[in-house]
């Protein structure tokens, strides 16, 4: 299948129900670590994943101190799901492979050497990868269940563990998003029974649409724990990142599954909900705030662009600015004949301080 086109594949049923076998749930006993050297510092980017019509996918780096995309290294386009992340703190690349079976599994891929390394052999699909320093944060499914999870890789125990109890086979993974500031992670959950029962409902009713099972969005810590629950609606959310300083966050939303999704601003200290009025963007398949909650970054088109905001001749889609307060859009990059499937702001250990 071309990956130009391909959609996130693991959100409702149909997975394989095999056993899993090397990977472990919950927290681990008596484990040794070997100690990681300290990564170099790195400036905030963004980590851009594209598709090409020649089965490429290609990685990208934006780096927001000098307003430069890097091409970095590209892959065959083999998984289900074009995925992957550029680690700057350990020179890797971390992506979504097809197996022989026709899952997914999570590969590293040393920048300096070349030398690549599956790290999983469990999984059937992943939709989010999120490099942390010495974890890999993912939003994916195994073998032997129907929902999207999270989980953590630790790179120093080789080791994948599941954050969610292994009797929980309802609750799913919609999105997740990471704050290199505050090293927190927002995962949007479901349901997964109610999402099937509105789909059986809207099917008997011949509805021309399917109410959304309700979601609600987690904030979680690097090893797994659940802190606060940020926003709860009925509303499908395919996005919902946080500010530096944790006060806002950008969602994306609709009460309808096939709905046009809207975009809002949600303060998280009164919970009062704005909406944005965005009627020069068009298609809009992945976005997140910027750092100094000035505007967002977008990966998409434009409703009738200019030519200087057009992306380049065959390009499927650009990476966007958008500015709040001039309510102008940058065209950050295009490439002909290539669609941005998505990126993931990332940091390295400056981010903090920052």
């Amino acid at each position: 299948m071309n990956g130009l086109f391909r959609s996130i594949l693991v959100l409702a049923t149909g997975l394989l129900a095999l056993t899993a076998c090397s990977q472990t749930t919950g927290p681990a006993s008596e484990t040794v670590y070997v100690p990681l050297p300290p990564p170099p510092p790195v400036s905030p980017y963004l980590s851009i994943t594209a598709t090409t019509g020649q089965g490429k996918n290609l990685y990208f780096t934006y780096k927001f101190d000098t307003k430069t995309v890097q091409h970095v290294i590209e892959t065959p386009d083999t998984a289900q799901y074009p995925l992957g992340a550029v680690d700057l703190q350990n020179g890797a690349l971390f992506y979504a492979e097809r197996d022989a079976t026709g899952s997914d599994q999570l590969v590293k891929l040393d920048l300096a050497t070349q030398r690549k390394e599956t790290l999983t052999t469990d999984l059937f699909a992943i939709n989010s990868i999120i490099p942390t320093g010495d974890k890999v944060i993912l939003a994916t499914a195994e073998k032997r269940k129907d929902v999207v999870q999270l989980a953590s890789y630790d790179l120093r125990a080789n080791m994948l563990t599941y954050w969610m109890k292994p009797e929980d086979h309802d609750t799913s993974v919609r999105s997740l998003s990471y704050n290199p500031f505050t090293r927190k992670l927002y995962a949007t959950l479901y349901s997964f029974a109610e999402s099937s029962q509105n789909m059986e409902k809207a099917n008997e009713t011949q509805a021309d649409d399917v109410v959304a099972a309700t979601h609600r969005v987690v904030e979680y810590d690097l090893d797994g724990n659940a802190l606060r629950e940020l926003y709860k609606a009925r509303e499908v959310i395919p996005s919902f990142s946080v500010s530096k300083d944790a006060k806002l966050a950008l969602v994306r939303s609709a009460p309808m599954v096939h709905k046009q999704r809207e975009n809002y601003l949600h303060y998280l200290d009164s919970g009062k909900k704005e909406k944005l009025d965005l009627p020069e963007l068009g298609r809009i398949e992945e976005m997140y705030l910027s750092v100094d909650k000035q505007g967002f970054y977008f990966a998409g088109t434009l409703k009738n662009p200019p030519k200087h905001l057009a992306p380049v001749a065959g390009a499927l889609n650009g990476l966007y600015y958008y500015d709040f307060a001039t309510r102008t859009v940058t065209l950050l990059f295009s490439m002909p004949d290539t669609y941005i499937n998505n990126f993931v702001l990332l940091d390295g250990a400056s981010a903090a301080a920052q």
